[in-house]
């Protein structure tokens, strides 16, 4: 008799944590550090340790980067006016020392879906796919700035059609729900002029999305 993981994710899932957690119900490290070290990515390293927080002993994941590719206070900056198209940027800070300069990437999806395809893990959920055990629902956040044109979901309803097996596609609208917390803890909200994309636009990317992909599609859930 299978085993079934129901996880509910509405407001999204914390990858580091969701793996911790797999860890402690019995997941191969073993496997995970196989996977890992088969990404065609560098510049990281995970650590896995045991913590007690509030009583609670549980198992910490940590991915640590190195110093080239550590994250630095403009991560959120191609969401305000210093758009990188998705491509890997060298950046000069303050005095421009070597202690000033920093390296960071950001990926689209086809960077991201080609990491994917030349690691060990596709085999496996392609497997898991085209088992016809399980269904598959990809939730994709529609992030203004990001991922919100007609061909990034376009590619990104590719990537589903060939995944195989999957139920249906879910666009998710950026909102700013979470802007009263980082107020609540006196932190800037790095999002704060970036609005939430409008129900025509999500209509035509939805439209989009069905066309590409083949599975039932949905804004919203």
């Amino acid at each position: 008799m299978g085993k079934t993981l129901y996880l509910e994710c509405y407001s999204g899932i914390s990858g580091d944590m969701t793996v911790a957690a797999l860890l402690d119900l019995g997941g191969d490290r073993t496997v995970l550090d196989k996977v890992l070290r088969s990404l065609p990515i560098s510049g990281f390293e995970t650590k896995i340790s045991r913590v007690v927080k509030s009583g609670i002993d549980a198992c910490d994941f940590d991915v640590v980067l190195d110093k080239e590719h550590e994250n630095h206070d403009h991560d959120m900056e191609y969401l305000h006016g210093h758009h990188h198209e998705g491509r890997e940027c060298n950046h000069d800070h303050g005095t421009g020392t070597a202690q000033d300069r920093h390296h960071h990437e950001h990926r689209g999806i086809k960077e991201i879906t080609y990491i994917i395809e030349h690691s060990a893990m596709t085999e496996n959920a392609k497997k898991i796919a085209d088992s016809h055990m399980t269904e598959l629902s990809i939730r994709v956040p529609v992030i203004p700035g990001f991922n919100d044109t007609e061909i990034e979901i376009r590619d990104i309803a590719e990537y589903v059609r060939k995944l195989g097996n999957v139920r249906r596609m879910h666009l998710l609208p950026y909102h700013r729900l979470g802007q009263d917390k980082y107020d609540g803890l006196n932190r800037p909200y790095l999002m704060g002029d970036v609005k939430p994309p409008t129900n025509e636009k999500m209509e035509r990317l939805l439209k989009v999305a069905e066309e590409v992909s083949g599975v039932e599609c949905r804004i919203g859930g």
